[in-house]
């Protein structure tokens, strides 16, 4: 922990898997007096889209397969990723994109 004047604060860095951090805040005195706040709760709000980088090739030919492919990062995690593709005025297919290391 660190003061300035009467003021005290500590900086954590939470888990990157939670969603709720508890805390209380206690003191003591030289003659062992002490007190504690109530528990009080933080909620953590992750606010960071993932970051998408395009691999897709722009070119094939037919009759061949053809993958989309891309990189994704997050800064918590990357839960689901998908590939929306059409052809032409049709309806558009949503497709779940698989994981796979490089």
């Amino acid at each position: 922990m660190t003061q300035n004047n009467n003021n005290w604060s500590k900086t954590i860095n939470p888990p990157i898997n939670t969603s709720i951090i508890y805390y209380k805040i206690s003191a003591c005195d030289q003659y062992g007096f002490w007190n504690n706040t109530q528990t009080k709760q933080i909620t953590i709000t992750d606010i960071m889209p993932p970051d998408i980088t395009d691999n897709t090739q722009n070119k094939t030919t037919t009759g061949n397969i053809f993958t989309f492919n891309a990189t994704i990062t997050d800064n918590i995690e990357v839960s689901n990723v998908y590939v929306q593709y059409w052809e032409n005025e049709q309806n558009p297919n949503n497709e779940t994109m698989g994981w796979r290391v490089s």
